[in-house]
C-alpha cells in the first residue's frame, strides 16, 4: 500500500509524463514535417509550462493578420497629365449665360413678324400680278406658232386671231384648243407669254405612222387613226403602206394596224414597206429587205415592239419570218 507522499508525487508527475508525451508527438511531427514553422514549436513550448503549472493544457490562440490598408473614398485614379488639356487642367470652364426668359419672347416675335412680312409680300406681289393679267394695260396684241409641221402656220395664226384684245389673264388651253379643232394633226398646245402683250402657241402634233391610199390620193395617218395631210413622192415613201379589205365594219381592222403601228419605235417604222390585215388579229408587216413580222391581234402590243426590235438589231437572224403574235414563245422560220 502507496503512501501519501507517493500519491501526491505521482499525482504531480503524471501531467508531466502526459506533456512529454506531447511534446515528443509535437517533435515527431515537425520530424515528418520539415516546413513547419518556428512559432508553432514555441507556442508548444508555451503550451508545455502551463500545462506544468497548472496541470491543463490552454487552448492556443492565433492572432489574425493585419488588415490591408483600403484606398480612401475621395481617392481618384492617376490621369496622365499629358492627356488632359491645360485648359481644362487649370480652370473649369465657365457656365454659358442663360438666356432671359423675355429675350427668348421677343426673338420668337420678331421671328414671327419676318415670316408674316414674307408672306404677305409674295401674296401682294401674286395679286399684283393676277390683277394685272386680267387689266386692259395686259391684252393680247400679237400671237404667233411654233412647232407646227403638218399644218399650215399662218392658218394657224388666222384661227387664233379672235384672242387678240383679250386680257391674258382670261387665255386657256380649251379656249386655244376648240379654236384650232379643224386642223386634225394638232393633238395639243401649249401657251407662253412673250412679252406683257406677245402669246405664242406651241403646237403638239400626232405622231405620223402611216400612209393611207384615198381616192386616188395618199394621206398621211397619225397614231390616232386620222388622216392628217396630203402627200406625195418621196415624203410617202418614208412610211408604211396600210392596205385592208375594203369592206371594214367601222374601220376596225383599219384602226388596229394602225394600233399596232404606233407601238413600234421610230427606227422600226423607217424600215417598214407596208402594214396588211385581213381581220383584226391577223396584222403583218413587210419590211423593205424583203422579211415579214407577223404581229398577231393588239394585245401585248409594248411586248411585240420590244421583241421586233431586237430581232431587227440581231445581225445573224436571216430568217424570213419573225412571229411574235404569241410573244411568250416568238419563233423564226423561213417559210
Amino acid at each position: 500500500m502507496k503512501s501519501d507522499d507517493e500519491l501526491e508525487f505521482s499525482a504531480v508527475a503524471r501531467p508531466k509524463e502526459t506533456g512529454s508525451a506531447e511534446q515528443d508527438s509535437a517533435k515527431q511531427d515537425s520530424a515528418e514535417q520539415p516546413g513547419a514553422r518556428q512559432d508553432s514549436t514555441e507556442q508548444e513550448s508555451t503550451a508545455q509550462d502551463s500545462t506544468a503549472a497548472d496541470g491543463v493544457a490552454p487552448v492556443s490562440q492565433f492572432e489574425p493578420p493585419p488588415p490591408e490598408p483600403q484606398p480612401e473614398a475621395d481617392s481618384q485614379p492617376d490621369v496622365d497629365s499629358e492627356l488632359v488639356p491645360e485648359s481644362q487642367s487649370e480652370a473649369p470652364l465657365p457656365a454659358p449665360t442663360p438666356i432671359r426668359p423675355h429675350k427668348k419672347d421677343q426673338a420668337r416675335k420678331r421671328k414671327k413678324w419676318r415670316r408674316m412680312a414674307g408672306v404677305g409680300a409674295c401674296l401682294l406681289f401674286v395679286g399684283g400680278m393676277v390683277a394685272l393679267s386680267f387689266s386692259p394695260l395686259a391684252k393680247v396684241e400679237k400671237v404667233s406658232v411654233s412647232g407646227s409641221k403638218l399644218a399650215d402656220s399662218a392658218k394657224i395664226v388666222e384661227a387664233l386671231k379672235p384672242l387678240e384684245g383679250k386680257p391674258v389673264g382670261s387665255l386657256n388651253n380649251r379656249e386655244i384648243t376648240g379654236l384650232l379643232k379643224k386642223f386634225p394633226a394638232i393633238q395639243d398646245v401649249r401657251i407662253q407669254l412673250d412679252g406683257p402683250h406677245d402669246l405664242r402657241v406651241e403646237v403638239v402634233e400626232h405622231r405620223q405612222v402611216a400612209v393611207m391610199e384615198r381616192d386616188g390620193k395618199k394621206m398621211i395617218v397619225g397614231d390616232n387613226g386620222v388622216a392628217l395631210k396630203e402627200v406625195s413622192g418621196d415624203e410617202a415613201d418614208k412610211l408604211p403602206l396600210v392596205r385592208v379589205p375594203e369592206k371594214d365594219p367601222g374601220h376596225q381592222i383599219f384602226d388596229g394596224v394602225v394600233q399596232a403601228l404606233a407601238e413600234l419605235p421610230g427606227g422600226v417604222l423607217a424600215t417598214l414597206k407596208q402594214a396588211e390585215a385581213k381581220s383584226v388579229d391577223t396584222v403583218t408587216f413587210k419590211l423593205r429587205d424583203g422579211r415579214k413580222i407577223v404581229w398577231g391581234g393588239p394585245e401585248d402590243g409594248p411586248m411585240k415592239a420590244a421583241l421586233v426590235e431586237t430581232f431587227l438589231n440581231q445581225k445573224d437572224v436571216k430568217d424570213k419570218v419573225i412571229d411574235v403574235s404569241t410573244p411568250q414563245r416568238p419563233v423564226t422560220s423561213n417559210e
